[in-house]
């Protein structure tokens, strides 16, 4: 009996393409391509699916802009990308002290 295996996308090994940036508004955020637009993430890492993603969700309203005034949007929401990583990741380290706080007052006790 002849069995098909079904192709895995992560072992096709796609690279994230730098031109996207400033053309689609798509930057890779741990190995997946993220919409600096709308923070939602395009499925696979593929041209394709990146421009066709583009295409229907925010070709209409992006298109208007000319080269420089792309070129300033870009860099501004992926410093703001930049900024919500950061301040997440504080968060967490935050949280993560506060914890190990607790669990060494816990086990000084006992």
């Amino acid at each position: 009996m002849n069995v098909v295996k079904k192709r895995k996308i992560d072992r096709e090994r796609c690279i994230f393409n730098n031109n996207l940036i400033s053309e689609y508004f798509v930057t890779e955020v741990e190995k997946k391509a993220a919409c600096l637009l709308c923070c939602e993430s395009v499925s696979v890492l593929k041209d394709y699916n990146i421009i066709c993603y583009y295409v229907t969700k925010h070709a209409h309203c992006v298109n208007i802009l000319s080269a420089e005034p792309r070129q300033t949007r870009e860099k501004y929401l992926d410093k703001k990308l930049v900024k919500q990583k950061d301040f997440l990741r504080k968060d967490k380290k935050e949280t993560e002290l506060s914890y190990s706080y607790q669990l060494y007052s816990y086990i000084k006790h006992c």
